[in-house]
């Protein structure tokens, strides 16, 4: 969450021996994200595959309904409000941190009729994740950056096997710094393109992989970032507004 007002949802590390024939039945839904075009002018995510809220401190989905719908991921960012959040436990007690909550999607091309796709390794990169970190400027040193809760972010072509982006930090004063943090979204604002990912960086991915489903996993207390020095109902886990295809082909 994004100050009291922004709610995080979360979503498990689910086993996906279903998910394909799952996305393939159409068994998870599809839509527009909640108000886009009928006809997108590129595939977004458009699929719900997997949605597990991570709640620590008990909070039902009437206290924050609007927060943990997860079809506010689905089709164009809007870069506002509607998201569908993560969370995560400070509590946790994991040696060397957790992560948090985590929503699966899969991809069509759009629209009532959408068909399946995957994304595959074009130019340049691939893929992009819009989180809606706002301009932030830290009050006690001065430093401008963004209100950043990030994401690790982990592909697959068959629902069951998952490749991570190998995430890393650099050294910064302070975390509210986009340059602290490599192979993670919720890094990049909407209005900046979102944060942008190339298959050929994904680690350990076999040749011709393609994407056919993305696993956004909040960093919880394995990858520290602004959300966590806030304090709301869901430990301010990252809100996921849209994920975008640059690079696909059918299923």
């Amino acid at each position: 969450m994004k100050n009291r007002a922004h709610g995080r949802v979360a979503m498990s590390q689910a086993v996906a021996a279903a998910f394909l024939a799952a996305f393939l039945l159409g068994a998870c839904g599809g839509g527009d994200g909640g108000g886009g075009p009928a006809e997108w002018d590129a595939p977004y995510a458009d699929r719900v595959i997997d949605h597990s809220p991570v709640n620590p401190l008990g909070a039902t989905v009437g206290v924050w309904p609007y927060f943990f719908q997860p079809m506010a991921a689905l089709g164009p960012p809007d870069g506002t409000l509607n998201v569908v959040s993560l969370g995560y436990d400070s509590s946790d007690p994991t040696p060397g941190g957790a992560l948090g909550g985590s929503l699966t999607v899969g991809f069509g091309t759009g629209g009532a009729s959408s068909l399946p796709v995957c994304i595959v390794d074009g130019p340049g990169d691939d893929f992009a994740v819009f989180e809606n970190p706002f301009p932030h400027t830290d009050p006690g040193s001065g430093i401008a950056g963004t209100s950043n809760e990030v994401v690790v972010v982990e592909a697959s072509q068959d629902g069951g096997t998952w490749y991570e982006y190998t995430p890393s930090l650099n050294t910064c004063a302070n975390p509210v710094e986009p340059g602290c943090y490599n192979n993670l979204a919720g890094v990049t604002p909407t209005s900046q393109g979102g944060d942008r990912f190339d298959l050929a960086n994904l680690t350990g991915a076999p040749p011709g992989f393609r994407a056919c489903f993305l696993r956004l996993g909040d960093g919880g207390t394995l990858w520290p970032d602004y959300g966590n020095t806030q304090t709301d109902l869901w430990d301010s886990g990252a809100d996921i507004d849209a994920v975008r295809v640059l690079h696909y082909e059918p299923l």
